[in-house]
């Protein structure tokens, strides 16, 4: 451990002390300071550590009775001064490093419970009017009270978002419902496999990855070869990489050699994946020639394909060049669009996964820059188009693009993306419902829906405000090949009151219902503009599902919002 960077701010003994018996005695999920029940648990600790010595002395020797007593004393303070010796000159306060102090914790406070009823039977026993019963409820009162403050630190723990730990279950039941045969799963961290392992129940192979502290970069890196040669696809998961690989050798190698399509946290977890296309597949490149803002210019890009199947990655290689110094951080963006123009993949990064960053290049280098376009499960089979970019990090304002000296918009065109079926219809899991509903209409079944901010898509908490747009993604599955077309109509309520309306059809006829095959699952986004006078309050979206020649279909179904007042 004390090998290890600084894990908190520096801390007295008595911070140590109070946050030890409030993490020992209420758990974590209790707010930092001192309540009434802290005190209880502090009383039964004191007469657990003078227990032994209140005995009486018959039939027992002093140093037999003091012995166990004395053990179990050093057995809780040794880890806490051992804690903060060490943090004198590099805090590492961490509740979870001094989980082996938390039976003799108990142990005492046990022996301090026993020690109160030894104490109120001889109070009682001297008393005319006690009765056999009186010491049991004593003991049960002093137990509820001990035991109420708990109730609070549980709730706290199941439905407090502030105390959610690290969500590997989710991380394992992502990669169940999307990962393939030939992927394979990569823990920078080797320390993560136990837990991985606890809630994962694929059978993808495990590489547990740098193999030593410290990492030994070629073996490393040469592991790293060998694995991307045997697998199309790479779940990494990493945690801890400031102490299991500082030099960030596994990530740094990954980038070079795969295209990260997807990097999200899960908690304090990272889930990235990476595409690995075949060594062979090479790619086409195409010369662009653009030039962002002032000084940098998109050479060229290189594609491995101009097809792909819903749910798989896209590769895509851009290689950018300067011809001075840049004092500014910039993004780039990938994304795809719908022939409405309407944003159906995106994936926004620094260039090189985050370790190009655009103030250390140097006028003349080039930097070659991969991405992998991640295509959602179910996005209808079309032609999409493809673009790139970049924008401020700070501001979020895109670059100009000039061709040819002539302005041409913030963003380059890189041509037609087509999109086809997937050999195997996606699972249920695999998107990522808000909601499940599974509603048969005849010969469709809707099996849910997600509901977003348009621009903040996938940001669970980002908050909608009256003016915006609300992307409803409708998730439909064709339970036979359909000889009928549906529309849609999206009505807006408060109460009784219809406030909006928009009608639609089913991915707004891109792939008609008529042309959905058996088992098809599809994806279907649709925006609704929310009027701007509309009071922060709950509403309900109400779907109407009607067939082409205008018969409904039952039920409709409700979709509740919430809107919140706009920051002044």
């Amino acid at each position: 451990i004390q090998a290890w960077p600084a894990v908190s701010a520096p801390f007295s003994l008595g911070f140590l002390l109070r946050d030890s018996l409030r993490v020992f005695s209420l758990g974590l999920s209790v707010e930092p300071g001192t309540t009434p029940a802290l005190w209880a648990f502090a009383l039964l600790l004191l007469l657990g550590f003078a227990g032994g010595s209140m005995r009486g002395t018959q039939h027992t020797t002093h140093n037999s009775k003091e012995f166990p007593r004395l053990l179990t004393t050093l057995y809780l303070l040794v880890p806490i001064a051992s804690m903060y010796v060490l943090s004198l000159r590099r805090p590492l306060y961490n509740p979870k490093f001094l989980l082996l102090a938390t039976p003799p914790f108990h142990l005492l406070i046990a022996l301090g419970l026993c020690q109160i009823a030894r104490l109120t039977h001889r109070a009682l026993r001297s008393t005319r009017y006690a009765v056999r019963s009186t010491q049991t409820i004593a003991i049960a009162l002093l137990l509820i009270l001990l035991l109420a403050p708990t109730a609070r630190s549980l709730h706290n723990y199941y439905f407090d978002p502030r105390y959610a730990r690290d969500d590997y279950r989710g991380i394992a039941r992502t990669i169940e419902a999307t990962a393939r045969p030939e992927d394979a799963v990569l823990l920078n961290a080797p320390s993560q496999i136990e837990i991985f392992d606890y809630y994962y129940r694929g059978s993808l192979p495990e590489y547990p990855l740098p193999r030593e502290r410290p990492p030994d970069a070629e073996r490393t890196r040469a592991e790293l070869e060998q694995i991307i040669s045997r697998h199309n696809r790479i779940f990494g998961i990493f945690w801890a990489t400031d102490e299991s690989d500082p030099e960030g050798i596994v990530e740094s190698w990954l980038n070079e050699h795969a295209y990260k399509a997807m990097d999200a946290w899960y908690g304090n977890v990272r889930l990235v994946l990476y595409d690995v296309p075949p060594a062979a597949d090479r790619g086409t490149t195409y010369e662009i020639g653009a030039r962002l803002g002032d000084g940098i210019t998109l050479r060229d890009a290189t594609l491995v394909s101009r097809q792909v199947e819903a749910g798989d990655v896209l590769p895509l290689t851009l290689r950018w060049e300067t011809t001075g110094p840049l004092d500014a951080r910039y993004k780039v963006f990938v994304q795809l669009l719908s022939p409405t123009n309407q944003l159906i993949a995106q994936r926004d990064s620094e260039p090189g996964g985050g370790t190009r960053l655009t103030t250390t290049w140097q006028p003349g280098e080039v930097i070659v820059d991969r991405y992998g376009l991640w295509v959602p499960p179910g996005t209808p089979p079309a032609d999409y188009r493809l673009i790139a970019g970049m924008y401020h990090l700070e501001t979020g304002q895109r670059l100009p693009v000039a061709r040819d000296g002539q302005p041409a918009g913030d963003f380059i065109d890189l041509g037609t993306i087509q999109v086809v079926p997937p050999r195997v219809p996606p699972p249920v899991e695999a998107l990522n419902l808000a909601r499940r509903i599974e509603q048969d209409y005849g010969q469709v079944r809707l099996l849910g829906y997600t509901l977003d901010k348009r621009g903040a898509e996938g940001q669970t908490d980002a908050p909608l405000f009256p003016g915006d747009t609300l992307r409803v993604t409708l998730f439909w599955q064709a339970l036979v090949q359909p000889d009928i077309d549906l529309e849609l109509e999206f009505i807006l309520f408060q109460g009784d009151q219809r406030l909006a309306q928009v009608k639609a059809t089913p991915t707004d006829s891109l792939y008609p219902v008529s042309r959905w095959k058996a088992g098809d699952v599809i994806r279907d986004p649709h925006d609704i503009p929310l009027p701007a006078n509309l009071s922060p309050g709950r509403y309900q979206l109400r779907l109407q599902v009607s067939r082409a020649d205008g018969k409904a279909l039952s039920p409709s179904v409700n979709i509740p919002v919430a809107l919140q007042a706009r920051p002044k």
